[in-house]
């Protein structure tokens, strides 16, 4: 790979360094041979070092003293000056790759270090929208903490899924029984929205009973796929991923109109998604409960004779019972009111200690003058 000098150097370095540069590494000299030439200098210029050293590089790549690439290269022999330069190399099977080069004068003649750049680019490009997945699915996530029904998370996921990935369609799809029901669907073009499967006729109903997402790049080869049902439809690929892995609740499914495979970045995307969806959905039920006790209590409540209120940290009153009226107030009219306002003044300091006694945690017990509206005790 290389015509060292005896010491095992060359260009001042001794070449075992050289042979284990990540990047790719070449020493041209002053008659534009190749004099050096390390493994990934090789691969990058699709050549083996055997098929370089000792060769003009105009023979081994003709047409290159045209590019300018050479000039930039002929510059650094002629001035022994170092040079930067990027460059889109097209290789003899049509195929390009951009590599950054940067050249360095040594005594045999110049070093050239190159670094292909095209998927470097590739990787920060993909690292930058993972990052753009990212924040739109915390802003998604917080759209669905505040969401109280499951009609309001069918349309935050059906519209977030599709932006997320980027696909033509997304559908969202819950378990009723053994039956799947496509409860809401964002796409180009109409698909199932509102119609029942049963499990063991869908890829929804695969995706649930196997517990594992299910990626298919082209419909038409895929014995999990019901054909005449998406026959009629624009659906070429799909992803789909469960609501709930351990027992699903539901899936959500993304469409593509073209042959596409899904990334791994997009259905580990997805399948947070789908796992805020199920947090979003046991918070309704959660919340459905307490509405419900809530008004169960408040039926108990207002039906009672006996006076309620509620008082917050303050002593301002935050409820008041409708009983109230037989002492004249309506029930409104005391809200955010202390109330003291309505004790006689001699049990004012008692009800106060009492007050500050059930603040700390103890049931209390105690008797109070109260006041009328027409100020009768």
């Amino acid at each position: 790979m290389t015509e060292a000098k005896e010491d095992g150097t060359i260009g001042g370095i001794p070449c075992a360094i050289l042979d284990s540069l990540m990047e790719g590494c070449q020493i041209i000299g002053f008659d534009w041979r190749y004099l050096y030439v390390n493994t990934a200098a090789a691969m990058q210029g699709r050549r083996s070092a055997e098929q370089l050293l000792g060769r003009r590089m105009t023979e081994a790549y003709p047409g290159i003293d045209k590019t300018a690439m050479f000039a930039a290269l002929r510059q650094s022999m002629e001035e022994r000056s170092c040079r930067q330069m990027e460059n889109e190399f097209v290789f003899s099977d049509k195929k390009s790759g951009t590599f950054e080069l940067r050249f360095i004068p040594v005594p045999e003649g110049v070093m050239v270090l190159s670094q292909e750049t095209t998927e470097r680019r590739q990787a920060e490009e993909h690292i930058l929208h993972f990052n753009v997945q990212l924040e739109q699915l915390a802003r998604v996530v917080q759209d669905l903490s505040k969401a109280r029904s499951i009609d309001a998370i069918a349309d935050i996921v059906r519209r977030a899924a599709r932006a997320l990935v980027g696909s033509d369609g997304a559908t969202f799809v819950l378990r009723e029984g053994d039956r799947c029901h496509y409860v809401d669907e964002d796409a180009i073009a109409p698909l199932w929205k509102g119609q029942r499967f049963p499990m063991s006729a869908c890829i929804s109903g695969w995706v649930m009973l196997h517990r594992q997402s299910a990626v298919i790049e082209d419909i038409a080869v895929d014995e999990r796929i019901p054909q005449d049902a998406y026959r009629p439809t624009f659906v070429r690929s799909l992803a789909m991923v469960p609501i709930r892995s351990a027992d699903p609740i539901g899936a959500i499914g993304n469409y593509w109109a073209e042959p596409h495979r899904a990334s791994a970045e997009d259905l580990r995307i997805l399948q947070a998604l789908a796992d805020s969806t199920s947090v979003a959905m046991e918070n309704v039920q959660v919340y459905k409960q307490l509405e419900e006790s809530e008004q169960q209590y408040r039926e108990l409540v207002e039906n009672l004779e006996d006076v309620v209120f509620c008082l917050d940290a303050a002593g301002n009153i935050i409820y008041m019972s409708p009983a109230v009226r037989k002492y004249g107030y309506a029930p409104r009219e005391l809200l955010g009111r202390h109330f003291t306002q309505f004790v006689h003044q001699e049990d004012q300091k008692t009800l106060l200690a009492d007050f500050s006694r059930a603040m700390e945690g103890t049931v209390v017990g105690c008797e109070f003058r109260g006041i009328g509206k027409d100020g009768a005790v």
